[in-house]
């Protein structure tokens, strides 16, 4: 009997052991997990959120209106009426009516077909039948020749009809100008490539609003957004506000920035360096655009946002690609034609948006900087990379090497500047990525890298100064905020 006992002792203390271990790993298992959801919460791959019940109802308009932000809905009083009636405790439905403006309803937040949180939807049936989806990500008012209002459009394939017409919406609720669509143009201007298209559209403002209604103030002849439709009296399902952004001084020139998309890559202390640099040779702005950064980056980012030398702008793939942040960099890394044409996108956006802002635009990528120097220049430098900086007054659509068209249609001519007044620096660091996508053109440069050029040195002593003061105080800024 006691041998039983001894044994059946041994058995529960190897259980409790067992028990112990296996309690140990599901706990850690949970904390993992929920710390995982946490982080891929941060880079918007979650759209759950928590919420701090609002008090009031001007609590309430806030927190709708930050929610749209970034879609560039222009929200309506109706809509605001009807969002507080449907969060009365009880409220089971809303009776909604309407009457139409000449023969056009005006679009309400729940007419608007929404992609990907930032995407507008316009559904067409092309002529065998088949439907093509615009996805809608801006409209600019552009008043640099005649009023025109451009509209950035990804279209799921490659050749549409497009829309026909242009609905105008005014602060005046009561007031709609509709108006054809006077031009298509892509910024991708290559053959290949059949799905999820970049294109610009163009529609012509009223004729009774001519070029001096434009000050740079606010007119009630300047319209407050713009809806796409094939026909003039359709029920719009997209409703984009305009941007028309005219500040009181326009500095000499900005930066725009291919999209971040570093979602395991901790950039934020180069991200400073870069950032002061730019600030030391004079840039008046920065903007970025963004996929996935981690925690540390987006809070230099939003820093350097709050002190508004930096604008950000989250970005996602529009339609059914996907969006979950590891994933989505995957797709992006091994589908270099999907890439390309996505980074036309925010690149446009950005452009568009700032071409009352700054006299010229310079494109850049993460790891690039421009110098303009006249001192001593090795003439035997090896140039084999070059960069565009637009002239607002002129370009109308960009890429990030060159101008894709000019204004009225007129040729896009680039001037070459010397190497011993300007140049690029382009940053070490080829990956295996880029060793294994290289072309025969890029291959003789991996293998033969660009010479060493020591110019930066003299800005190395403030950057490196301002970047340590900068990092000290992100350290000791704000942990709670919000991004």
């Amino acid at each position: 009997m006691s041998r039983f006992f001894k044994s059946w002792r041994n058995l529960c203390h190897r259980c409790s052991i067992v028990v112990t271990v296996s309690l140990v790993i599901m706990f850690l298992t949970i904390y993992y997990f929920l710390q995982g959801i946490k982080e891929e919460a941060t880079n918007g791959s979650y759209t759950t959120q928590m919420f701090t019940p609002a008090k009031t109802k001007n609590e309430l308009i806030e927190m709708l209106t930050t929610e749209l932000k970034n879609m560039n809905y222009p929200i309506t009083q109706e809509d605001l009426e009807v969002a507080i009636a449907s969060f009365k405790i009880g409220t089971k439905y809303i009776e909604l009516s309407r009457q139409p403006l000449k023969c056009v309803y005006r679009p309400r937040l729940t007419d608007i077909w929404i992609s990907n949180k930032y995407w507008q939807v316009l559904r067409l049936t092309e002529s065998d039948k088949s439907d093509t989806y615009l996805y809608i990500y801006g409209a600019y008012l552009d008043t640099r020749v005649e009023p025109r209002v451009r509209i950035i459009v990804v279209s799921s394939i490659r050749k549409t009809r497009g829309p026909k017409f242009c609905q105008f919406w005014y602060s005046n609720e009561s007031r709609v100008e509709v108006e054809t669509v006077i031009s298509q143009s892509s910024p991708w201007v290559w053959d290949h490539g059949e799905n999820y298209h970049p294109l610009i559209f163009t529609c012509k403002l009223p004729q009774d609003v001519s070029k001096s209604n434009y000050t740079g103030l606010k007119s009630e002849n300047i319209p407050n957004s713009v809806s796409l439709v094939m026909d003039k009296c359709d029920t719009a399902t997209n409703n984009m506000k305009i941007i028309y952004d005219v500040p009181l001084v326009q500095h000499d020139f900005g930066i725009c920035f291919k999209m971040l998309d570093f979602p395991m890559t901790r950039i934020s202390k180069p991200l400073v360096e870069m950032i002061e640099l730019l600030k030391i040779l004079g840039v008046g702005g920065i903007h970025f655009p963004y996929l996935a950064v981690d925690n540390e980056t987006m809070k230099v980012l939003k820093y350097y946002e709050a002190t508004k030398f930096v604008t950000l702008k989250p970005y996602s793939l529009p339609g059914y690609q996907i969006n979950l942040p590891l994933s989505r960099h995957v797709h992006l890394r091994t589908n270099l034609e999907a890439k390309r044409k996505q980074e036309l996108i925010p690149y446009n956006d950005c452009y568009l948006s700032n071409i009352y802002r700054y006299k010229v635009i310079g494109i850049l990528d993460i790891d690039e900087h421009v110098f303009f120097d006249r001192g001593p220049v090795c003439s035997e430098r090896r140039v084999r990379s070059y960069k565009c900086f637009h002239r607002t007054d002129s370009v109308l659509l960009v890429h990030n090497h060159y101008p894709i068209k000019c204004l009225e249609d007129q040729h896009c001519s680039s001037k070459h500047i010397p190497i011993d007044y300007a140049y690029i620096h382009h940053h070490r660091g080829i990956s295996e990525f880029c060793q294994y996508n290289a072309t025969s053109d890029t291959l003789d440069v991996i293998q033969n890298p660009f010479e060493y050029d020591p110019l930066i040195k003299k800005y190395a002593v403030e950057v490196m100064k301002q970047r340590d003061l900068v990092l000290k105080r992100i350290q000791n800024w704000d942990n709670n905020v919000q991004y």
